[in-house]
Protein backbone atom coordinates (compact mmCIF):
# COMPACT_ATOMS: atom_id res chain seq x y z
CA UNK A 1 0.00 0.00 0.00
CA UNK A 2 1.44 3.56 -0.96
CA UNK A 3 3.04 5.31 2.06
CA UNK A 4 1.43 8.66 0.24
CA UNK A 5 -2.12 7.20 -0.12
CA UNK A 6 -2.54 6.42 3.67
CA UNK A 7 -0.75 10.10 4.56
CA UNK A 8 -3.79 11.67 2.55
CA UNK A 9 -6.60 8.83 4.29
CA UNK A 10 -4.89 10.31 7.52
CA UNK A 11 -5.33 14.01 6.65
CA UNK A 12 -8.97 13.63 5.43
CA UNK A 13 -9.58 12.09 9.21
CA UNK A 14 -8.15 14.06 10.76
CA UNK A 15 -9.85 17.20 9.20
CA UNK A 16 -12.96 15.46 9.76
CA UNK A 17 -12.10 14.72 13.63
CA UNK A 18 -11.37 18.21 14.03
CA UNK A 19 -14.91 19.26 12.98
CA UNK A 20 -17.06 16.63 13.91
CA UNK A 21 -19.91 18.18 16.02
CA UNK A 22 -19.58 16.77 19.39
CA UNK A 23 -22.12 15.79 22.01
CA UNK A 24 -21.52 12.51 23.18
CA UNK A 25 -18.22 11.64 20.98
CA UNK A 26 -20.14 8.50 19.32
CA UNK A 27 -20.53 10.07 15.85
CA UNK A 28 -16.50 10.90 16.34
CA UNK A 29 -15.86 7.43 17.06
CA UNK A 30 -17.30 6.60 13.73
CA UNK A 31 -14.75 8.11 11.55
CA UNK A 32 -12.08 6.51 9.30
CA UNK A 33 -10.91 4.82 6.24
CA UNK A 34 -10.49 1.89 4.01
CA UNK A 35 -8.45 1.84 0.78
CA UNK A 36 -9.03 -0.43 -1.89
CA UNK A 37 -6.76 -2.52 -4.01
CA UNK A 38 -7.55 0.06 -6.59
CA UNK A 39 -6.00 2.72 -4.30
CA UNK A 40 -9.30 4.45 -4.13
CA UNK A 41 -9.68 6.08 -0.49
CA UNK A 42 -13.29 5.06 1.15
CA UNK A 43 -13.63 7.60 4.19
CA UNK A 44 -16.55 6.26 6.94
CA UNK A 45 -18.82 8.33 9.21
CA UNK A 46 -21.72 7.16 11.21
CA UNK A 47 -22.57 3.45 10.22
CA UNK A 48 -24.59 1.24 12.25
CA UNK A 49 -23.12 2.93 15.72
CA UNK A 50 -24.26 6.64 14.16
CA UNK A 51 -27.03 6.10 12.16
CA UNK A 52 -28.11 9.70 12.34
CA UNK A 53 -24.79 10.76 11.01
CA UNK A 54 -26.72 12.07 7.84
CA UNK A 55 -29.30 13.90 9.33
CA UNK A 56 -26.71 15.76 11.74
CA UNK A 57 -25.08 16.71 7.88
CA UNK A 58 -27.65 17.75 6.42
CA UNK A 59 -30.40 18.61 8.50
CA UNK A 60 -33.43 17.95 9.63
CA UNK A 61 -36.62 18.18 7.05
CA UNK A 62 -39.51 17.94 9.75
CA UNK A 63 -38.73 20.95 11.67
CA UNK A 64 -36.75 24.53 11.73
CA UNK A 65 -32.84 23.94 12.76
CA UNK A 66 -32.00 24.66 15.51
CA UNK A 67 -29.01 27.32 16.23
CA UNK A 68 -26.73 24.84 16.59
CA UNK A 69 -27.89 22.36 14.27
CA UNK A 70 -27.54 25.14 11.63
CA UNK A 71 -24.38 25.40 12.65
CA UNK A 72 -23.60 21.74 12.17
CA UNK A 73 -25.48 21.32 8.89
CA UNK A 74 -22.82 20.47 6.13
CA UNK A 75 -19.57 19.70 8.05
CA UNK A 76 -18.44 16.69 6.01
CA UNK A 77 -18.23 19.14 2.51
CA UNK A 78 -16.17 21.62 4.87
CA UNK A 79 -13.91 19.09 6.18
CA UNK A 80 -13.53 17.85 2.63
CA UNK A 81 -13.43 21.40 1.04
CA UNK A 82 -10.23 21.86 3.60
CA UNK A 83 -8.56 18.25 2.85
CA UNK A 84 -9.12 19.20 -0.93
CA UNK A 85 -7.27 22.36 -1.07
CA UNK A 86 -4.71 21.28 1.19
CA UNK A 87 -4.18 18.09 -0.79
CA UNK A 88 -4.39 20.09 -4.01
CA UNK A 89 -1.03 22.40 -3.19
CA UNK A 90 1.03 19.47 -1.68
CA UNK A 91 -0.46 17.13 -4.94
CA UNK A 92 -1.30 19.35 -7.80
CA UNK A 93 -4.23 18.33 -8.21
CA UNK A 94 -7.03 15.84 -6.32
CA UNK A 95 -10.20 14.51 -7.23
CA UNK A 96 -12.87 13.99 -4.26
CA UNK A 97 -16.55 12.43 -5.06
CA UNK A 98 -19.26 12.33 -3.01
CA UNK A 99 -21.42 8.93 -2.61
Amino acid sequence: MDDNLINVADMIVSILMSLVPVDTGNLKTTIGYDITNDNEIIINVGGIEAPYAVLVNEGRTDRPLSPREQANKGWIERALQQATEIISQYQGGVAISYV
